[in-house]
């Protein structure tokens, strides 16, 4: 993974694509179809749950199955500080301030949502640093691997015999005002920026250098084990964001944080490419819409309609046997990459029309 420094022209295209996105969220929440703004938070969601585990699996390099655990956590607190806060306050008041379904902005609603989402995010780091401490420390490879998966079922089994979480059936605080892409944009660009500022650090030098070789690192008195715990929590912090994030999205049960959501973001951090941030976001796209949109259509067999997740398994095995290195293997997007391929194909269209001109008769 390569984090170059930003010249001049790629901080203004960063800019105008960051302006572009949020205008794209606006237009689309304002359109009127209730699905594509569903589908757009959806996936900016699952990109920022994408970035988290792509800090454990592509720049630690070790392998984990329970990060929907985390993602879990990190609703379960955001449901509870929102519970608190409502009763703290008083229904009526709760709603006319934050939660309002008026047309028109509510900032303190917003905030609320940021707040809870942030609360979230710390409780989970917590719960990462825990779980980094007592599993990175010993374990290692298929092992660690086992073990966060067990972690992971451990909190979905305890949140589905709690009733004041809604059981199997689960509870929310989603609102028409957290529907809205916009805020999951912003947060996925703070996201981005954050882990992009860890990556460049001392600290994400560190464990670039863990995940190449353990043991040069540690003969270079890089701190291994306390390194690994580090991004262990880093990354449970962004998922505890993720996780908050989705308890404003919509109302879901703690069984839809298993090992089927765990594994689906592994599939999202494989494909995007192990160690690229942007590669996440693109597989994000191309995953969460197949589910919500691709097929919904009527030309998709009942049986895929269906069992939506079957297409998985040839995602994987297609990748490990054609492109093993993912979408955009352990290289991130690059503005001056764009702008030579689009020279490039400019170049190769003026060819062509300088062929088809007609020579000139001396």
């Amino acid at each position: 993974m390569a984090f170059k420094r930003i010249n001049k022209r790629n901080l203004i295209s960063n800019i105008v694509s960051i302006v572009l996105l949020i205008t794209v969220c606006i237009i689309v929440n304002n359109t009127g179809n209730m699905q594509w703004p569903q589908y757009i938070s959806k996936i900016l969601i699952f990109s920022i749950a994408a970035l988290a585990l792509n800090v454990v699996c592509g720049c630690l390099g070790e392998f984990a199955l329970g990060h929907g655990g985390f993602l879990l956590i990190g609703y379960t607190v955001a449901f509870l500080v929102g519970q608190g806060i409502y009763g703290l306050i008083g229904a009526s008041t709760f709603k006319d301030l934050f939660y309002s379904t008026r047309e028109g902005l509510q900032p303190l609603g917003y905030l609320l949502i940021v707040g809870d989402s942030l609360i979230a995010a710390v409780v989970t780091a917590i719960f990462g640093f825990l779980v980094g401490v007592i599993a990175l420390g010993r374990l290692k490879g298929d092992y660690l691997a086992i073990v966060t998966l067990g972690f992971g079922l451990i909190f979905v089994n305890i949140a589905n015999n709690i009733d004041f979480l809604g059981g199997t059936t689960g509870k929310g605080i989603s609102t028409k005002l957290a529907g809205t892409p916009v805020l999951y944009a912003v947060m996925l660009v703070i996201t981005i920026f954050l882990v992009l500022s860890f990556m460049k650090s001392r600290f994400g030098r560190g464990i670039l250098a863990c995940r190449d070789d353990n043991i040069a690192s540690e003969a270079c008195g890089v701190p291994v084990k306390k390194y690994k715990v580090l991004a262990f929590t880093f990354s449970a912090f962004i998922a505890g964001l993720a996780g908050g994030l989705y308890a404003h999205y919509n109302t879901f049960a703690p069984g839809t944080f298993g090992q089927d959501l765990s594994i689906e973001l592994l599939i999202i951090v494989v494909l995007g490419g192990l160690g690229s941030l942007t590669g996440s976001v693109i597989a994000s796209i191309i995953i969460v819409l197949y589910n919500l949109w691709i097929c919904s259509m009527g030309w998709v067999p009942p049986f895929f309609k269906n069992n939506p997740k079957i297409i998985y398994g040839v995602v994987l095995v297609s990748i490990m046997l054609f492109r093993s290195s993912g979408i955009l293997g352990t290289s991130e997007f690059s503005w001056n990459w764009f702008y030579d391929k689009v020279k490039k194909v400019w170049k190769k269209i003026l060819s062509i029309f300088k062929k088809k001109a007609p020579k000139e008769v001396e």
